[in-house]
C-alpha cells in the first residue's frame, strides 16, 4: 500500500476545518484521530507548556506529559523537523512539529498503519495537517480552561526578580525666609 491518496487527504483537511468549529479544545485530538483513521493513520495532539518543558496530550482522558528534552517527541519539537520513531508496541510513528505561524505549539503524533509508506508525499501531508491543527489549537486556547492549564503546566522559567533600584530619600526644601 502506498501513501493515502490526495482525495483522502482533502477529506481529512476539510473535515478538520468543518468539525473544529463545533468542538471544545480537549476534543481536538480525538477529532483529528477519527478523521485520519480513514486513511490508515492515527493521531494524537501534544500541546507544549509556556516554559517549553513538557508536551501534554490533548485528550479528554488524563495522560502523562512527555518531557521536551527527551525522546522523539521532544526532538521533533526542538528541531522543528519530522522525526520517525517506534511506539511501545513496535508501531511506526512520525512526530510532526505543530506550529502556529512561527510559534511552536507542540507536536502531532502520527501512527502509520500497516502498509502505509513513509514517503515525501505523506510527510508533506502530515506537515500540513499539523500546521492546521496548530492554528486551531492556539485559536481555541483562550476559550478553554483545560488548554490554558496545559499551557501553564510547567510555568515559565524565570530567574529571581531583578533588584529594586535604590530609592532616593525625599527631601523637602523650604526656601521661605
Amino acid at each position: 500500500m502506498t501513501a493515502p491518496q490526495s482525495s483522502g487527504w482533502t477529506d481529512v483537511l476539510r473535515g478538520v476545518v468543518d468539525q473544529s468549529h463545533l468542538i471544545t479544545g480537549d476534543q481536538l485530538s480525538p477529532m483529528v484521530d477519527s478523521l485520519v483513521r480513514g486513511i490508515a493513520l492515527t493521531a494524537d495532539v501534544y500541546l507544549v507548556d509556556l516554559g517549553q518543558r513538557v508536551l501534554t496530550p490533548v485528550r479528554p482522558d488524563r495522560v502523562d506529559p512527555v518531557e521536551v528534552e527527551t525522546g522523539d517527541a521532544g526532538q521533533a519539537y526542538q528541531l522543528g523537523e519530522i522525526v520517525a520513531g517506534v511506539g511501545e508496541h513496535g508501531d511506526r510513528l512520525l512526530w510532526v512539529p505543530m506550529l502556529d505561524g512561527s510559534e511552536r505549539a507542540g507536536v502531532l503524533r502520527i501512527g502509520l498503519g500497516e502498509g502505509v509508506k513513509d514517503d515525501e508525499m505523506l510527510r508533506r501531508n502530515v506537515w500540513s495537517l499539523s500546521g492546521l491543527t496548530g492554528h486551531i489549537i492556539m485559536a481555541k486556547t483562550p476559550y478553554s480552561e483545560r488548554l490554558r492549564r496545559m499551557r501553564n503546566a510547567g510555568g515559565l522559567s524565570v530567574g529571581p526578580p531583578p533588584p529594586r533600584p535604590a530609592r532616593r530619600p525625599q527631601r523637602v526644601i523650604d526656601r521661605r525666609t
